[in-house]
């Protein structure tokens, strides 16, 4: 049930924090400029960074939730990051605790090429 209802979400990680930012502003440039996708066509549930901001000085951004509205809008994000190849960033499926444990020690066993997930599933 739990990952069921994470089935609309992705996290984003390495997207540069600033204090006192407009997350879901930030999220739609980095769609544009990016991914090259118009933030106009992507309808978000909400968006928020994950965790504590323990130290602002830190070159660790804390990742990004998104919860989309539609599945398709998440599929649609998903589909283009490969584009992302040459960056920091980082964009995943939102698994649950376990699933994430089970997805770390696959990719350790097997390389990171033989392992993927989809729709939640490893």
């Amino acid at each position: 049930m739990e990952q069921y209802s994470r089935k609309n979400n992705i996290r984003i990680q390495g997207l540069k924090e600033n204090s006192g930012e407009d997350i879901k502003q930030v999220f739609n440039k980095f769609l544009s400029e990016n991914l090259m996708i118009d933030s106009m066509g992507v309808s978000i549930d909400n968006i928020h960074r994950i965790g504590k901001n323990k130290n602002e000085d830190t070159e660790k951004h804390r990742a990004v939730l998104v919860k989309f509205t539609s599945h398709l809008d998440k599929q649609k994000i998903l589909a283009r990051k490969k584009l992302l190849k040459t960056t920091n960033i980082r964009i995943m499926e939102d698994l649950t605790a376990a699933r994430f444990q089970l997805f770390k020690s696959c990719k350790n066993n097997f390389g990171v090429r033989n392992v993927w997930t989809n729709n939640g599933k490893i």
